[in-house]
């Protein structure tokens, strides 16, 4: 019901992550406004079934979910915010463009955010059409 509203309120929220293989719901991704140090940020967030994690899958749905965010979104940043210790979201934070924004304590958990900002993000897409134009 949340996301219902989200999507009521904000024109986004949480998607359902299906395996393409099998059809079987493995998560969920998406946009959801989150407070940084009082002020609302447009967060990329991802929740993968364990047993699926360190196979590219959160990377490649933070991937799509910061393109539809820049895309359909006045937003001139994005961030994810991510557990310290969490080191392959950070790594795929990375990947994806993303850098550490600053250090955060959320809930009594010290956590990171990275973020990346729209001129980064159009950097990104016109190397990565460059890419495909030299195959």
């Amino acid at each position: 019901m949340r996301n219902l509203r989200r999507y009521a309120t904000e024109g986004h929220g949480l998607w359902a992550m299906v395996l393409k293989e099998t059809g079987e719901l493995i998560g969920d991704c998406g946009l959801t406004l989150q407070d940084v140090d009082g002020a609302y940020e447009m967060e990329i967030g991802y929740h993968v079934r364990r047993d699926l994690w360190r196979q590219g899958l959160a990377t490649e749905a933070a991937r799509a979910c910061r393109d539809h965010g820049f895309r359909a979104f006045p937003v001139e940043r994005l961030a994810s915010i991510i557990r310290v210790e969490n080191t392959p979201s950070r790594r795929g934070a990375e990947k994806n463009g993303m850098t550490l924004w600053k250090e955060v304590t959320r809930a009594g958990l010290a956590q990171v955010v990275y973020a990346i900002r729209r001129a980064g993000w159009a950097l990104l897409a016109e190397q990565s059409s460059g890419d495909r134009g030299n195959g």
